[in-house]
């Protein structure tokens, strides 16, 4: 007794171990570098638990369809718990040693409709005692339940201490509540002295609903629950055979009686007989699959002589089917060697009446007898008789009820453990997949940013050497190139003053116009290779300055926003290429077609669209009259250095009326540089 206490307290131990260690916290506070072999240690424990739960019995889903057991009347709801109890249950049993446990089986949740859980009790009390009631009146509590709920199917156990009495007092304070009124209801009440369920002699109870055969309050000790048959699990070392519980057929005709002979090998005390009915061997549950109606025994001692003394009667059986459940009758102490059962009433099945029992034990003086021989009489076959005593019941070991409960309780911890470890696993392996799939995105998103990061130094470090080259490339032209040119147009002037010959002077004068245009040109290029003159004002004063050649031939003038808010946009180096170009082409087509006196430039700039518009009053042209002239080479490129800045390139011109010629095209604003914050006295 002390070593199964022992095992249900550690059971426990262990259930809260696994509570407490196996929270979804404790999945999430695992270090990142240890959740592979936090993983691996769960297939393990994992594994571990499965092995200790097929080992184990577990509770069954209930077939119970009768009897439910002891249902009390309905009392209004108190809004607190009363002094004295609302029910009074007064027990007493029979044994002559006192109760040692006390097992009260809940009631099966058994209404549809309503999204009940099968598995959770029904009408459970949540506050009561439980007390001892000794002979001379006194009354020592033993247990006290207040407020806890009881959310399973299985026994609540009490242990009682010593001295030990055979009588109980159940006392309820508060039942369970529903729809404001209050009740409770117990399916089964077991009291347990050497390991024997005793039976319950006389019951009292302040009140009660009979309403058979559902509740009553006989039901409340009527051995038939929804726990089902004491069996462990399935022992897979058995054989088909070996698993079959004994069966007979007796065919369409009702038998008469059968008889079943048990040798004990001598004469021995009888205290308690076990059937328990046997499983079908098709394998589908059915409950008291073959289990006579009617049962009656007679125990036959061994005289002096070896022959067959007078017989004795033991407690008979007349309940019909007991379902999922044995059946217990008492051997009243009856001493013999012999037990003889009469079967009646046999069950029909498909038609034919069967006969079918899955093991027969006898107790006595707290052991198991061991059965000696078998006689059969009355049935069709005697072929397996012997598995009625083999310990098994289709193949699964038959437990005492107390067994079977510690068990199944170590073998529920082991299965919550299980379940905690399973989510814990789970849980790791997202974590697990999470980290690995931002560590692959971070490592992505790094190499992404490392490569244009790369790219954009080599690009910066690209354009810096080109614009070096540029400036580099520039200050030659200046310095080398133009100076050469400078001394060459200073020479030629010295030569034009010193010729008197008309021609040679002539061909000075080409060479001097040469030298300035090619001095005009170089500037050009050097202008557009500085990155210092990008902007919508520079490009302003150096249209200025291509207008200015002009100025002695033709009326000129230029009109433009203020200056400082053309310095504001930006060019690209190849917009102020092709604006410059496409400036001097169309002056070029001024000068050498329009036969004009006068030229006007502006340039605006409005909503990010600089706009250049340039007229003269020349004699203009008509695009019907004179396509040539309209697709000259010169309007062409005009044409595609508009197209290649993504410009909008406009002529608008008529015989006699002049031309004018417009071109517009985006600009970005240069970025503006940082204010710095204004802060006060306070905020300082």
């Amino acid at each position: 007794m002390r070593k199964q206490l022992t095992q249900f307290m550690f059971s426990i131990l262990l259930l809260g171990r696994a509570v407490a260690a196996l929270t979804p916290e404790a999945a999430e506070n695992v270090p990142f570098y240890h959740i592979p072999s936090t993983i691996k240690y769960a297939d393990r424990e994992i594994e571990r638990l499965n092995k200790n739960i097929q080992t184990k019995p577990r509770l069954e889903d209930s077939i119970q369809f009768k009897a439910f057991g002891f249902h009390s009347d309905y009392l209004p709801v108190l809004s607190e718990i009363p002094d004295q109890p609302r029910w009074t249950l007064d027990l007493t049993f029979e044994t002559y040693t006192g109760i040692e446990e006390l097992f009260l089986v809940p009631t099966m949740e058994r209404r549809i409709g309503r999204n009940y859980n099968k598995n959770a009790p029904y009408g459970f009390p949540s506050h009561f005692r439980v007390s001892q009631v000794f002979p001379d009146g006194r009354i020592q509590p033993v247990y006290e339940h207040n407020g806890k709920p009881h959310l399973s199917r299985m026994p609540l156990f009490i242990a009682f201490p010593e001295p030990r009495s055979s009588s109980v007092r159940l006392e309820i304070f508060k039942g369970a509540v529903e729809e404001n009124r209050e009740f409770f209801a117990l399916e089964e009440i077991y009291a347990t002295s050497f390991s024997y369920i005793r039976r319950a002699q006389s019951v009292k109870v302040s009140s009660a609903i009979e309403s058979p055969p559902f509740w009553g309050l006989n039901y409340l000790f009527d051995q038939q629950t929804n726990l089902g048959q004491p069996l462990g699990p399935k022992n897979p070392s058995l054989s088909p055979k070996q698993q079959k519980d004994f069966s007979a057929n007796f065919g369409h005709t009702p038998p008469g009686c059968a008889e079943i002979e048990i040798d004990f090998g001598e004469n021995r005390p009888f205290g308690w007989l076990i059937l328990y009915p046997a499983l079908w061997p098709e394998g589908i549950l059915i409950p008291g699959y073959g289990f006579p109606g009617k049962i009656s025994g007679t125990i036959i001692p061994e005289n002096q002589d070896g022959l067959r003394g007078s017989s004795s009667e033991i407690e008979n059986w007349t309940g019909g089917s007991p379902g999922n459940n044995p059946v217990r009758l008492h051997g009243k102490g009856h001493i013999g060697r012999w037990l003889k059962l009469k079967l009646s009433d046999f069950p029909q099945h498909n038609g034919d009446y069967i006969f079918a029992m899955g093991e027969i034990r006898m107790y006595g003086n707290g052991r198991l007898y061991p059965v000696s021989g078998i006689r059969l009489e009355g049935f069709p076959k005697t072929e397996f008789a012997d598995h009625m005593f083999d310990g098994y019941v289709g193949g699964q070991p038959v437990l005492f009820f107390k067994d079977w409960f510690f068990k199944t309780i170590n073998g529920n911890t082991a299965r919550y453990e299980k379940q905690k470890w399973e989510y814990t696993r789970q849980a790791l392996e997202q974590r697990l997949d999470t980290l690995l799939r931002s560590t692959a995105m971070s490592i992505a998103v790094t190499t992404v940013i490392s490569l244009g990061i790369s790219i954009t130094v080599i690009r910066k470090n690209r354009r810096k050497k080109i614009i070096e080259l540029r400036r580099q490339i520039s200050s030659d032209l200046h310095d080398d190139v133009g100076a050469l040119l400078g001394c060459s147009m200073l020479a030629a002037r010295h030569l034009e003053e010193t010729l008197s010959n008309e021609t040679d002077i002539l061909k000075v004068r080409r060479i001097i116009d040469s030298t300035t245009k090619a001095i005009q040109a170089m500037r050009d290029i050097v202008w557009v290779s500085s990155d210092n003159q990008d902007s919508a004002r520079q490009l302003a004063e150096k249209l200025e300055e291509t207008l200015e050649i002009y100025s002695g031939k033709y009326e000129v003038s230029c009109k433009h926003d203020h200056l400082l808010n053309l310095a504001d946009y930006r060019l690209q180096f190849s917009e102020k290429r092709d604006l410059l170009l496409f400036i001097k082409e169309a002056l070029h087509n001024i000068d050498k077609h329009a036969n004009a006196t006068r030229i006007n430039l502006q340039i605006t700039v409005k909503q990010n669209r600089l706009k250049i518009i340039i007229t003269d009053d020349g004699c203009g042209f008509d695009f019907r009259q004179a396509p040539g002239q309209t697709t000259g080479q010169g309007l062409i490129s005009m044409r595609e250095r508009a197209n290649h800045m993504r410009g909008i390139f406009t002529i608008k011109t008529s015989p006699g009326n002049g031309t004018e010629i417009t071109l517009e095209l985006p600009v970005k604003k240069k970025p503006s540089p940082l204010k710095p914050r204004e802060t006060t006295n306070e905020s300082n």
